[in-house]
């Protein structure tokens, strides 16, 4: 039986669920992911996506940012985006739970900026 690939085609600021590979690439997690690549990049093979956790209580580190309008995003919990970036092929979401919200998506770019700056 031939196996049927259904590709989801992404934009800027959408929550999907991807397995993501821990920094020490021993395993990997299925979780919450934000695309931050430009649409016009997006209509490729791959797009770059940015860490997502609901871990909040966490120790900070410098990026942090803690999502104001994660349950509209369609996130189950409390959650932030962390400093950690993949390069992922669309071939491998399993699906798409969101839209990030413009505020929080405005407040990542600044803090990557930021984060890219300092």
């Amino acid at each position: 039986m031939r196996r049927i690939l259904y590709i989801i085609q992404c934009n800027r600021g959408d929550i999907i669920f991807v397995p993501y590979l821990f920094t020490d690439l021993s395993n990997y997690k299925k979780r919450p992911v934000v695309v931050i690549s430009p649409n016009y990049y997006n209509v490729g093979n791959d797009v770059i996506v940015g860490f997502i956790t609901s871990n909040i209580r966490a120790k900070v580190q410098f990026g942090d940012y803690h999502l104001q309008d994660w349950s509209d995003a369609g996130l189950p919990k409390p959650s932030m985006f962390r400093m950690k970036f993949a390069t992922i092929d669309r071939s491998i979401i399993i699906k798409k739970l969101g839209v990030m919200s413009n505020y929080d998506l405005k407040q990542i770019e600044t803090k990557i900026i930021d984060f890219i700056k300092s």
